[in-house]
């Protein structure tokens, strides 16, 4: 009886021991409610963020394209504020191959707000022969308010159309307002080697109350030789400017026409010691023949004596002119 009661309370306690709190309870799956929780009775499941497991992938590059950002550069010069940045973007068309996209440009800041880059602007159409800037180019000589940018203009037509350009600088000759504009008309009507110009030279050089105007006329007329000049360029030889004579002096002897000899010789004797001298020794020698022993070098008293060489030589041929 003894042995049976001490089975039964061992019995008895093993089953409290398996029913206390020593372990969860399963619910209806059989499982129990531990296996539920996370990180409960084992290894916790890992949750990977999506690129958490490594470093980032660098961005793939995107190749610049070198032409794309030269464009982008030289656009953003053009529009920049600060005009020599507009400039530099003249500059950098003129490096350029591409003469469609830089004549476009240029073109645009023909209409610029400053002289500067417009004078650069109508330059670099010339110096860059960039195509459509003749038009441009044609109507700003006419009409831009600053003498320099029209000066340009006009040169650019000249290295652009050649000859055709001789009618925009007969009108420039003879009609604009500024002198330095009137001198370059005239020292590239010389250049286009037109003879359309030699009359409107004539002209200046009769007329133009300017003193580089009529310089520049001779030095064009210098280069065309026109016969018919001659009678104009002998008045000029008694223009109230000495440049204006000196010129003059070194035209007669281009033209080889004797018939400047008398009127040469008037103007030696009025002329002080100078370079003047010289240019109309030196032109009486290549219209007589005679050595000219006259030089800028010489003492005063050398020069003196060259002179009285010359004076002796008309006394004994004057009448043979």
């Amino acid at each position: 009886m003894l042995r049976n009661l001490t089975v039964l309370l061992i019995v008895s306690f093993l089953f409290a021991a398996c029913g206390s709190g020593d372990s969860p309870p399963a619910d209806s799956s059989g499982k129990s409610a531990a296996e539920d929780q996370p990180g409960a009775g084992g290894v916790a499941p890992i949750s990977v963020e999506p690129g958490a497991d490594s470093k980032s992938a660098p961005p793939v590059e995107v190749p610049v394209d070198p032409r794309q950002e030269y464009m982008q550069t030289v656009r953003r010069k053009q529009k920049s504020v600060d005009p020599e940045e507009r400039m530099g973007a003249i500059e950098m068309v003129l490096e350029d191959s591409d003469k469609a996209f830089g004549g476009e440009v240029l073109i645009q800041l023909m209409s610029d707000e400053s002289e500067d880059v417009r004078a650069l602007a109508a330059e670099a159409i010339g110096m860059g022969k960039f195509p459509g800037g003749t038009p441009i180019l044609k109507n700003v000589a006419g009409t831009d308010p600053d003498p320099l940018v029209r000066s340009k203009c006009l040169k650019s037509l000249v290295d652009l159309v050649g000859k055709a350009a001789v009618p925009d600088l007969i009108r420039a000759l003879g009609g604009d307002e500024d002198a330095n504009v009137r001198a370059q008309a005239a020292a590239l009507l010389g250049a286009t080697g037109s003879g359309l110009g030699v009359d409107p030279l004539i002209k200046a050089l009769q007329e133009d109350f300017n003193e580089a105007v009529r310089v520049s006329a001779l030095s064009s007329l210098k280069t065309l030789k026109p016969a018919r000049c001659f009678d104009a360029v002998v008045e000029a030889l008694e223009d109230r400017n000495e440049s204006v004579r000196s010129e003059a002096a070194q035209l007669l002897g281009v033209l080889k026409n004797r018939k400047a000899v008398p009127a040469l010789m008037n103007a030696l004797e009025d002329e002080d010691m100078g370079r003047i001298l010289l240019d109309i020794t030196e032109a009486l020698a290549k219209l007589t023949g005679v050595e000219n022993e006259y030089a800028i070098d010489l003492s005063e008293a050398d020069q003196e004596e060259a002179l009285r060489a010359w004076k002796d030589w008309w006394t004994e041929n004057e009448s043979n002119y």
